[in-house]
């Protein structure tokens, strides 16, 4: 029976261009990977225990060691979220896991250490598996291009990452989803020479509440040597929370569950699907009662783990920086705003909109224009300015042919359909131009890893 087995998976393998990897072993105990599409891929490697039951709204603990041999050969599942066009599918809460992404093609080894921070809000998304069985993020074309070892996580999100409830109850823990990514990036530092990674070049890179975490973390002096550089796509740099606003959110929060705060001890034993009924409506209750759209949930500056805004105090940082966005932020979030409604709209977010004659755009263009200013380009700006390490900016403005055939645009997000090769309704990666910009952006991405400095001087545009 044993002998058929074997058979069965060797075919299996050969059948999906699939192969076993080597045994590594970890701090926590050994793992086997999978060689495809070039790399061998250590999918679904645990680096924290899963936050349930006691651990539930606690910072994380590390994961119970392993005796036998872990299969990391498949993706996990993605953080607990609403159902939205971007969120994902499969979802729990045991979704502490990473991935790590080997290129094979080269021979010489430590190579630099790319570690993705995801996107979404800090409310959607992860790097955990899809229902066709692949991965969100498949970073093998990304790691093979830009010769790197690439890592990607989940992190805890919305309501059990980031609500402010410790001053309502002891028993529940600020900011968890930003101490799941430091447990994630200590984890890559004791345990990435393993997988042939440099310990010394260790480039943390993300995009939107990604990047805004990036932020973050450059500002806790206990991360400081959890990583060597940054790059910052598009981040939502002002979307961290005084306390004030903080406890206010988690009284609207509850409020919308039934709940006092003096009962937010329920929220243990809420059922998930009403947890994500609520997640859902959240950020519409924000929007409608105070005009303010920033992420629903956001990191609190609490005093201990952030001591001050991060957009001002990452300033002070000296770690090698990129960062930059994309030419048309807002346009994703107004992409299902009917034309009609765009002045309630700005009206309802108390938006000063420039006139016809001062900016010779249409009324909804003129609006995402404003927006795009206020959430992006002027924050982003004045770190760029007041940065006190090396530092470089972009703009990215490329447009594929399937996103010109739907109006133009690039709107927040879309660089990373090119960056990272995606196959998408606005994305062709065979298309020659996109393969192209493509490729040029991975190339100054493996710059910056090998360098941790960029290969232009002032601004780029991509």
């Amino acid at each position: 029976m044993t002998h058929y087995r074997n058979t069965l998976l060797w075919i299996l393998c050969i059948c999906s261009s699939v192969c076993l990897a080597d045994t590594l072993t970890t701090q926590y105990g050994r793992v086997s990977g999978i060689d495809k599409d070039g790399c061998t891929e250590y999918l679904g490697i645990p680096y924290a225990a899963p936050p349930m039951g006691e651990l539930a709204f606690r910072h994380p603990v590390p994961p119970t060691p392993w005796d036998t041999v872990l299969r990391a050969d498949h993706g996990r599942a993605n953080w607990i979220q609403h159902d939205s066009p971007y969120s994902m599918a499969i979802q729990s809460r045991d979704a502490l896991y990473m991935n790590i992404y080997v290129p094979q093609s080269i021979s010489s080894t430590p190579l630099p250490v790319m570690v993705w921070i995801h996107g979404g809000g800090f409310t959607t998304g992860g790097a955990g598996i899809m229902p066709d069985g692949e991965m969100h993020f498949d970073m093998a074309l990304f790691a093979q291009e830009t010769q790197t070892i690439v890592v990607t996580f989940n992190y805890r999100l919305n309501v059990e990452g980031f609500l402010y409830l410790s001053y309502l109850n002891p028993q529940f823990e600020d900011n968890c989803g930003l101490y799941d990514q430091l447990m994630a990036l200590r984890f890559v530092k004791k345990n990435i020479a393993a997988f042939g990674g440099d310990t010394t070049r260790i480039t943390l890179f993300g995009q939107s509440a990604g990047a805004a975490s990036i932020l973050a973390i450059m500002t806790i002096p206990e991360a400081d040597d959890l990583y060597t550089g940054c790059i910052a796509m598009s981040p939502c740099a002002e979307h961290f929370l005084t306390k004030e606003e903080a406890q206010y959110r988690t009284s609207v929060y509850l409020r919308g569950l039934g709940l006092s705060v003096n009962h937010a001890d329920q929220l243990l034993t809420i059922p998930t699907k009403r947890i994500q009924k609520r997640n859902y409506k959240f950020q519409a209750d924000l929007v409608l009662s105070q005009g303010d759209l920033r992420c629903a949930f956001s990191p609190v500056i609490d005093g201990t783990l952030l001591k001050e805004a991060p957009w001002k105090a990452v300033c002070r940082s000296h770690k090698p920086l990129m960062i930059g966005y994309v030419a048309n932020e807002a346009r994703l979030f107004m992409v299902n705003v009917p034309k009609s409604l765009t002045p309630m709209m700005s009206h309802l977010l108390h938006v000063d909109m420039p006139s016809k004659k001062e900016l010779d755009l249409p009324y909804d263009w003129r609006l995402e224009r404003v927006l795009s200013e206020q959430m992006f380009f002027r924050p982003i700006d004045s770190i760029y300015a007041h940065y006190a390490g090396s530092k470089w900016c972009y703009e990215y403005t490329y447009q594929t042919p399937q996103i010109k055939a739907l109006g133009g645009g690039c709107a927040h997000s879309y660089d990373m359909h090119v960056l990272f090769g995606w196959h998408s309704s606005i994305c062709d990666p065979s298309d020659e131009a996109t393969m192209l910009k493509g490729k040029e952006m991975r190339a100054a991405y493996k710059h910056f890893a090998y360098t941790q400095h960029a290969d232009w001087i002032g601004k780029r545009t991509f």
